[in-house]
């Protein structure tokens, strides 16, 4: 994943459950577009990115609720 795809990650490109990330877009400098590749692509994730996601998915849900 190339750091601008990577900045404009939302929870909703997120799937824990299939341990995936859906690059759908990507930042070019302040610019939001698509990926480089010109369409989008789904990525594996490992299981120690899961957990860290999982946990941090809980301490924002815990700080807003």
């Amino acid at each position: 994943m190339r750091m601008g795809e990577a900045r404009a990650l939302t929870w909703d490109h997120v799937d824990l459950e299939r341990r995936e990330i859906r690059i759908a877009r990507a930042f070019s400098g302040t610019e939001l577009t698509t990926p480089k590749s010109g369409h989008g692509r789904t990525v594996d994730m490992s299981l120690v990115l899961r957990d860290v996601l999982r946990r941090l998915q809980a301490q924002l849900a815990e700080a807003c609720g």
